[in-house]
């Protein structure tokens, strides 16, 4: 990969690291890793893939949060409703 395209890939993963764009950050991590002519480049983009995976594990974790909550909801709500009926009918 030309310098160019590698410097281009570096700028946009910084952008989606900024804005925590969970889409394109995932676009551009599947995208095949330019190869890096010095290691302070290499680092930049290492760092900014470290970055991206914390983006990644937080949101999975809000994610997991929300399921878990939505399931409580759910249980509470159809015991609740059971409850209610029972009392209602009967």
């Amino acid at each position: 990969m030309e310098r160019r395209n590698r410097h281009k890939w570096v700028k946009d993963l910084k952008v989606a690291v900024i804005n925590r764009d969970i889409d394109k950050l995932s676009e551009i991590v599947q995208d095949t890793l330019p190869k890096f002519d010095n290691l302070e480049d290499l680092k930049e983009a290492k760092n900014l893939v470290d970055s991206a995976m914390v983006i990644f594990e937080e949101e999975q974790a809000k994610i997991s949060k929300f399921l878990t909550d939505y399931q409580k909801m759910k249980k509470y709500n159809y015991s609740s409703s059971n409850k209610y009926m029972s009392e209602w009918v009967g």
